[in-house]
């Protein structure tokens, strides 16, 4: 009895070392864009220079961005980085809202798993 009792001990152990582990990543790990801002800009100014030539229609037979806007082509590429921005900042807000979501969420685990370790203990 005292054989299986120890192991329980030994997995609620290593569950709280990878929660703990979990929370540190999640504590220190830079936001995406702060992590790759380079190729985030790239990509932006790829989107806005190569954006207002792109065509409709099968094999870009159609009309393209440019036209279908009416706007100039610096016009259209000011409103594709502005949507660029957009999209950008609205994932990084609800990207950093997920992660502290799921920081609390490993908090309640590992203090729920330290309760049953002590109750195996006890």
């Amino acid at each position: 009895m005292k054989d299986i009792l120890s192991k329980q001990g030994n997995y609620y152990n290593h569950a709280i070392e990878v929660c703990e582990r979990k929370i540190y990543i999640l504590e220190n790990e830079k936001p995406i864009f702060t992590r790759y801002w380079w190729q985030t800009l790239l990509i932006g100014i790829f989107a806005c220079i190569f954006g207002p030539f792109q065509r409709s229609g099968y094999h870009g037979s159609g009309k393209s961005a440019l036209e279908h806007s009416g706007l100039t082509h610096i016009e259209l590429m000011v409103l594709i980085a502005i949507l660029y921005t957009s999209v950008c900042v609205f994932a990084h807000f609800l990207w950093k809202y997920r992660d502290k979501k799921k920081l609390l969420e490993l908090y309640k685990k590992k203090l729920q798993l330290e309760k049953e370790r002590e109750i195996f203990k006890g």
